[in-house]
C-alpha cells in the first residue's frame, strides 16, 4: 500500500523536489476541476485542507505545518485510510470530482479521447499505456467508463488492499 501514496506523492510533488507543500496540495483543484465547476474546486479544496491537517496531525505536527516529506506523506495517508472520514467523505468525493473533471463534453460518460486529453495534460504520451489504463477502468467493455467504473477505479485506489487491483496508474505522470 506504500508504493499507491508515494506515486501520489510524485504526482502532487509538481515540484519534483521531494517535499510537498500546502500551496502543492491546494493547487490540486485547479488542475483537476474544469472550468465552469468552481464550487466543485472549492469543495475539494476544503476537503484537500482537512486532509492536509490530517495528515500532519498522524505526524504529529501542527495542522498548518508547511511541507511534508515522501515519508511523512505516507504515514498521514495510512492514518488516513483507516478514518470513517476518509471513506465516507474524502473518496466518494474525490470520485465525484475527478469524473466530472474527464467529463470534458458533460455528458456522464468519459470516452477515451477525454481519457487521452486528461493522461496528455498530465505528461503521459505513451498511446499504448494509455489505452491500456482506458480498458483496465471500462469494467463493462462498452468502451466508455461510467460514474460507477470511475468511483470504483479511486475507492480502490483509495482504500483496496488488493495489490493485484491495483489503480494507481491514475496518478503516473510520466
Amino acid at each position: 500500500m506504500i508504493k499507491k501514496w508515494e506515486i501520489l506523492f510524485d504526482y502532487v510533488d509538481t515540484t519534483r523536489d521531494g517535499i510537498v507543500d500546502i500551496e502543492e496540495m491546494m493547487s490540486y483543484p485547479n488542475r483537476l476541476v474544469s472550468e465552469g465547476k468552481q464550487e466543485r474546486g472549492k469543495l475539494l479544496g476544503d476537503i484537500l485542507s482537512e486532509t492536509w491537517g490530517r495528515m500532519c496531525e498522524a505526524n504529529n505536527l501542527p495542522r498548518e505545518h508547511a511541507s511534508l516529506t515522501k515519508a511523512q506523506w505516507v504515514i498521514g495517508r495510512r492514518a488516513l485510510t483507516k478514518t470513517d472520514w476518509f471513506r465516507k467523505t474524502y473518496v466518494p468525493t474525490l470520485a465525484t470530482i475527478h469524473f466530472e473533471s474527464l467529463d470534458r463534453d458533460h455528458d456522464n460518460t468519459i470516452t477515451l479521447d477525454e481519457w487521452r486529453t486528461y493522461k496528455h495534460k498530465r505528461g503521459v504520451t505513451d498511446d499504448a499505456a494509455i489505452q491500456s489504463a482506458f480498458k483496465r477502468l471500462d469494467l463493462d467493455g462498452d468502451g466508455i467508463i461510467s460514474q460507477e467504473e470511475m468511483t470504483h477505479a479511486i475507492t480502490q485506489f483509495c482504500i483496496g488492499e488488493d495489490p493485484s487491483d491495483d489503480y494507481s496508474f491514475l496518478y503516473i505522470v510520466h
